[in-house]
């Protein structure tokens, strides 16, 4: 008598957990928002590690999901810690949660930018796409609405 309830607890805890993940499958939500979208550029020297003051990051802006979809283009300049930042209001961000939170995911539209770096002593980087696999991997929930990517970018001297 005892192997069949032990049989019955079995069959009633994989009924249980087959519930519990059909609940989960079947109450998933596709979501769109948005989100205010910090990018930070931090510019430091290869060998030293140390920053570069005054450091320009030149961007070429064919606008995106965000407050300025316009066309523009920019130039940013490091302070002495050789990090500037650029926000982006209102940037479109998308996820899909289901029911017991199994699955839960995040993701930001990345503007569209290209960008180089210059500063005195130091040969001017290839243009560069902002809007990559490996920056979107990167953006991470600073707060309620708020959203951050660091962009650390390190130079060589000539």
């Amino acid at each position: 008598m005892s192997r069949r309830w032990r049989i019955r607890l079995l069959i009633a805890a994989i009924a249980l957990l087959l519930l519990a993940w059909g609940y989960d499958r079947v109450l998933t939500i596709y979501w769109v928002g948005s989100t205010n979208l910090e990018v930070e550029f931090a510019v430091t020297d290869l060998v030293t590690g140390s920053p570069i003051p005054g450091a320009q990051i030149e961007v070429q802006s064919e606008g995106g999901f965000y407050e300025e979809p316009e066309q523009q283009e920019f130039v940013l300049v490091a302070g002495a810690d050789g990090v500037v930042s650029k926000q982006c209001r209102d940037n479109m961000c998308f996820g899909t949660q289901s029911g017991f939170r199994f699955t839960d995911t995040f993701a930001v539209h990345l503007p569209f930018w290209r960008y180089r770096v210059l500063a005195d002593g130091y040969p001017p980087t290839d243009w560069a796409d902002i809007d990559v696999l490996e920056f979107r991997r990167k953006v991470r929930r600073v707060g309620p609405g708020r959203t951050k990517l660091a962009v650390p970018l390190s130079l060589t001297k000539m």
